[in-house]
Order: structure tokens, then sequence, then C-alpha cells
């Protein structure tokens, strides 16, 4: 069998993954241990999963060495340590503003997926499909738990997921790497240390993804 049916079969096996661990660590949510252990595989089970995924597949793995000498990775750690001293200055340890998944979401759908669907159509349609690829994943939350979600708030929360996969990806589709994109999912997350509990639709709108 040619070593590109492996390299897909491979890709396959790791977005079903990603997406089973996803899901199933949210749908278990009655048992707390279970539930976590769970999160806890996927921290540990989908980076492993990606890292594979390139380094088998010799387009990726070029891929992955152009995107490690693209400059933007000076931003993203200049970024870093203006977090880190707004974290230090608030009393809060700089450890607390990474946030693994926002990397695990950078490298699996704006960094493997999109360079997966570009071999088979054009990049303006691969940035809308990963986009639409990450918003089911985060569909988790209207799927398992939709009495979170009331009315309106179950749309606002699906619009936003797209309309960030698609900015997410607008950003890879122009520069050429991860880096921006990975600041600013950070920077959302981190957002929520700083913010003050709002009421009403604006945490739906700014939800750290």
């Amino acid at each position: 069998m040619p070593s590109g049916k492996y390299s897909l079969y491979l890709f396959l096996l790791t977005e079903f993954l990603i997406f089973f661990l996803f899901y199933s660590f949210l749908a278990f949510t009655y048992d707390l241990n279970l539930s976590g252990f769970i999160y806890v595989l996927y921290l540990i089970i989908a980076p492993v999963m990606l890292i594979a995924t390139v380094l088998y597949d010799p387009s990726l793995r070029e891929k992955a060495l152009q995107f490690m000498s693209n400059k933007d990775w000076v931003i993203l750690i200049t970024c870093l340590f203006i977090w880190g001293y707004f974290f230090a200055l608030k009393h809060l340890s700089p450890f607390y503003m990474f946030y693994e998944i926002s990397f695990i979401d950078e490298i699996n759908f704006r960094f493997v997926v999109f360079n997966y669907l570009c071999r088979y159509t054009r990049r303006e349609y691969a940035v809308i499909i990963q986009a639409a690829l990450f918003m089911l994943l985060y569909m988790n939350y209207i799927f398992l738990e939709p009495q979170a979600y009331p009315g309106l708030y179950r749309e606002l929360y699906i619009m936003d997921m797209f309309i960030m996969g698609i900015l997410y990806g607008i950003v890879v589709y122009f520069r050429n790497s991860i880096y921006i994109d990975i600041l600013i999912h950070l920077s959302l997350y981190d957002l929520v240390y700083f913010s003050p509990p709002v009421p009403g639709w604006i945490p739906y709108l700014m939800l750290p993804t």
C-alpha cells in the first residue's frame, strides 16, 4: 500500500480520536473523575497523534520546517513575556496563561487539517472547511449541554465558533504560520483572568476560543 494512504489513515485516525475524546470528556461530566481522566487523555493523546501525523507525512514535515523558520515566532514570544508580566502583576502564576487546548486546536485545524485540505481544494475553500470542522468540535457543548445555551445564545455560540475559525484560517492563509493564531487564541483565553463577570449575551461572543 502506498505510504500516502497510510498517511491519510493516520490523519483520519488522529481526527477521530481528537473529536471522540473532546466530546467524551463533556459527555461524562456526571462523573468528574472519569471526565477529568478523559480530559487528561485528550491533552496527552492529541499532541502525540498530531506530532506522529506530521512526522509521518513528508509534505507536512516540510511545511512544519517552513513554519518554524517564520519570524512570527518573535512576536509570539514577545507577547508571551508581556502576558507573563500582567499575570505577575495580578499575583497569578505565569503558567496559568498557557492553555494547552489552544496549541492543540491551532496545530490541528490551522496546520494539519488546513494543509491536508489544500491538497484537494483551493486554499480559500480550505479556510472555510477547517472553520466548519472547528465549529463542529466545539458544538459538543450545544449537543451535550443544550440547557446552557437557551434561545438565541445557541445561535450566537455557533456563529462565534465558525467566525473565529474563519479568522484564524485567514491569518494562516496570509501569514503562512500559526504563531499569530496561537497568540490570539491564548490571549482570548487569558482575558478571562482580567475580565469582570458580564451578564447577558456578551460572554457568548467573547469566548476564549
